[in-house]
């Protein structure tokens, strides 16, 4: 279902890409990754309502009690570090993990959550704002919110963690993607809106994040050209999709024509590309950016529930 690497640029890196080692992991055959957040990875046995989560870094893993009911979607948040906040809501202080159940409503449905602190599992009945038809599955985490991009209209649902109704509120978006693939994304600390228009990517930036989320104001940050991406012969604009932010320097991840590109938005060239196997078995389903920092060894799996 999916695939996890860490990157670590460096100028005009070419060079096979290799995945994390996670074979002190012993359900790695039986599961796969589902989401990862911040560095932690969210499995899921095949079949099964079994998640686990781990820290590749720490190389720590712990296992979930199952949830009530099947999800039709599962999502994973974590925030190691709430900007010095000195005293963190409970929500902030360990990791959660969503389920969208299907149970839909008119415009809201059930999503059970888990929370590492309580170590359990709550039915929350959640009124998204718009019709759960309309949620796309594209969600990030960010800043103790959960962001959902929705269509028709095409807007971004606002999910507050801390709040223990999961409280939503709708904003529009920047502009509408004209291939359909528009990305939530953070970095520095903001978030982050890129969608392809024409020959371009476009990085728009949120302003004024402390305001409301109907006041949401977004800026055009990066205007990319799709053929510097793709240049020296490997394929054309259409092979080009964008990934990923770098969370704390201006530069984004980018597929191209199975290489994995490292993209200066300021510099407007690239850093650093890493080969793949092209071959029928080999194909990319999604990926994510799982960064590499001592922080994890704070992580909130370094409790009782914790394997080793």
């Amino acid at each position: 279902q999916g695939a996890a690497f860490r990157v670590r640029g460096r100028r005009r890196r070419r060079r096979p890409a290799r995945g994390p080692d996670l074979g002190f992991f012993p359900f790695l055959d039986g599961a796969v990754v589902c989401d990862a957040c911040n560095g932690l990875l969210l499995f899921r046995t095949a079949g099964t309502a079994r998640f686990y989560v781990v820290d590749p870094v720490t190389r720590r893993w712990a296992a979930l009690p199952p949830p009530s009911r099947d999800a039709r979607l599962s999502m994973l948040a974590f925030d190691p570090s709430p900007s010095g906040d000195p005293s963190p809501s409970p929500a902030r202080r360990g990791y959660h993990v969503f389920n969208f159940t299907g149970r839909w409503r008119e415009r809201g449905g059930e999503v059970e959550v888990f929370s590492s602190e309580a170590w359990a599992w709550a039915a929350r009945d959640v009124e998204f704002g718009v019709p759960p038809g309309a949620l796309s599955g594209s969600m990030h985490f960010h800043g103790g919110a959960v962001y959902a991009l929705a269509s028709d209209p095409d807007c971004v649902v606002r999910m507050d963690v801390d709040d223990p109704e999961l409280a939503c509120a709708v904003a529009e978006l920047p502009a509408e993607p004209e291939d359909g693939d528009g990305r939530l994304a953070h970095s520095g600390g903001r978030l982050h809106y890129v969608a392809r228009g024409g020959a371009q990517l476009k990085v728009w930036v949120l302003d004024d994040y402390d305001s409301s989320p109907a006041a949401l104001r977004w800026r055009l940050k990066h205007a990319v050209k799709l053929d510097a991406v793709a240049e020296g012969g490997h394929g054309g604009d259409d092979d080009v999709r964008f990934l990923a932010l770098h969370p704390e320097k201006d530069a984004a991840y980018i597929w191209s024509a199975w290489r994995l590109v490292e993209y200066d938005l300021t510099r407007k060239e690239v850093t650093g590309a890493w080969e793949f196997g092209e071959g029928e078995k080999n194909r990319v389903v999604k990926t994510w950016l799982v960064p590499s920092s001592l922080y994890l060894s704070d992580c909130p799996l370094a409790d009782a529930h914790v394997q080793c």
